[in-house]
């Protein structure tokens, strides 16, 4: 059954990869010019501060300063900045996380800016240009530690949220009850149940430069897992948001070579004003990154569940489904009362789930299609990944929970999930081996949060003979 199982999802991934929309175009290299050197995990925020047409740079540090440089030049794929302006700001935020908007509607921008302690504040800018604490405004916004604040509209009701990165891997979303002037700020925890790994930095935008008035999408930088890209489906006031995946092409920002850099605190710039949006990232080793859009338009990016649009693909699903039914009927009857696995999954200890392997047609809570990279994980999940579990009680199945640490990270653990009608000590070896298999020999991929070939077709294999002969066993 396994074989002829494996033999519908081949069919699948050649039947539709082909012909899946791909956003595949190339991101082009800034030279950012002057930027403050020495410093370590820089975050930048753009402001158009001293010339009306030019974005200057305001960037956050580990050593609590608040930079601003001046824009001298722009020109496409080069940005030179003034050196750095002292006096300016003296306030020294740790760890700084500054995100530009006018908070009070005086027409100014303000910065917002969170630190290491949790805490967000607002530094408004007066008719002079310079800028005055005035913490009031966001009284109540405050995270364990190291808040990483920013603005925008998620639901479509015109009155825009504050959503705040928190390190422990949170994005916290603060609603305001109050009014602008007089804002009383509601936290809420529940709306973002995706796994972001440690100290998450939110940037929110409209995926339509040219209207300020519509809901905000989501880029998130990561401390381990590049920049994930949240896209707001919202409608009515209700919450619909879905990560935008690596696997297929979908995320806009899957060609970016960002190598091995940490602590990514991504912002979004129309530096040339082209109608496109640029990308600037801040990092642990200090300085920026940056990259020219080649023309993605992020109100084009739909849910990666649309294969239906094409007809070519219509039909071949009804043809896939049909074998899968046949497969389907011949799996339940030689169906075994016990102790069958119907569903495995590889996840990393904060929560990434680059592989799964399905046993059987079965229904099985938070599936995910083999190769899925950042997947949006349900409170099934997230219990598991933040306790220490070695099993969940799912009533007529169970998880067994396997935890093996990475050679390089022994930090950090390598979870395996098996989905199964019983928890028996020989699926448990079997578990273990497998885990110690991929830790061993694939922990960058769980680092990148994208599978190679190399490891599907490894681990595919892997599985296939693990399990196999405890299938037949249980079978018989």
């Amino acid at each position: 059954m396994v074989k002829m199982k494996k033999v519908v999802l081949m069919l699948a991934m050649v039947a539709f990869f082909p012909i899946a929309p791909v956003a595949g175009q190339e991101w082009v290299p800034i030279t950012l010019d002057n930027v403050q050197p020495g410093i370590s995990f820089s975050h930048p925020a753009f402001m158009k501060y001293t010339f009306p047409t030019r974005h200057d740079l305001f960037m956050g540090s580990g050593d609590g300063t608040l930079y601003h440089q001046a824009s001298l030049e722009t020109n496409g794929t080069y940005q030179r900045f003034a050196a750095f302006e002292a006096g300016l700001i003296t306030l020294a935020f740790e760890r700084g996380g500054p995100f530009v908007y006018d908070m009070n509607g005086d027409g100014r921008d303000d910065l917002l800016v969170g630190d290491a302690s949790g805490k967000v504040h607002l530094l408004l800018q007066q008719n002079t240009g310079n800028f005055l604490i005035n913490d009031s405004l966001v009284e109540g916004v405050e995270v364990s530690n190291f808040a990483k604040p920013t603005v925008g509209d998620l639901n479509g009701d015109s009155v825009p949220e504050l959503i705040v990165g928190e390190g422990n891997g949170s994005l916290v979303v603060y609603f305001n009850k109050g009014t602008r002037d007089s804002p009383q700020w509601q936290a809420d925890r529940t709306i973002f149940n995706f796994p972001l790994g440690r100290y998450p930095v939110p940037f929110a935008f409209h995926p339509d430069p040219n209207n300020p008035d519509s809901t905000v999408d989501l880029i998130v930088g990561t401390e381990r897992f590049g920049i994930i890209y949240l896209k707001n489906f919202s409608d009515d006031e209700k919450f619909d948001f879905e990560v935008i995946q690596f696997s297929n092409g979908g995320n806009p920002f899957h060609s970016l070579n960002i190598g091995q850099r940490k602590f990514l605190a991504p912002t979004l710039v129309d530096f040339d004003g082209d109608g496109f949006y640029d990308l600037v990232s801040g990092m642990e080793q200090g300085g920026l990154i940056g990259f020219r859009n080649p023309g993605v338009d992020f109100t084009n990016i739909r849910k990666e569940r649309g294969v239906f649009e094409n007809p070519l693909n219509f039909i071949l699903m009804i043809a896939l489904v049909a074998m899968a039914g046949a497969v389907g009927v011949l799996y339940y009857r030689s169906r075994p009362e016990r102790g069958l696995p119907l569903y495995l999954m590889l996840v990393h200890s904060t929560g990434i789930a680059p592989y799964s392997f399905e046993f059987g047609a079965v229904e099985v809570e938070d599936r995910t299609l083999a190769g899925g990279a950042f997947v949006g994980i349900s409170s099934i999940i997230s219990e598991i990944t933040s306790g220490d579990l070695s099993s969940m009680d799912l009533g007529d199945k169970q998880i067994l929970v396997t935890k093996v640490p990475f050679r390089k990270d022994p930090t950090s653990d390598l979870l395996v999930l098996l989905w199964s009608t019983a928890d028996d000590p020989e699926l448990r070896k079997k578990c273990k081996t497998l885990g110690e298999y991929v830790a061993e020999n694939f922990e960058d991929v769980f680092v990148l949060g994208e599978i190679t070939d190399e490891f599907k077709y490894k681990v595919d294999g892997r599985v296939e003979v693990l399990f196999a002969e405890h299938l037949e066993k249980e079978q018989k």
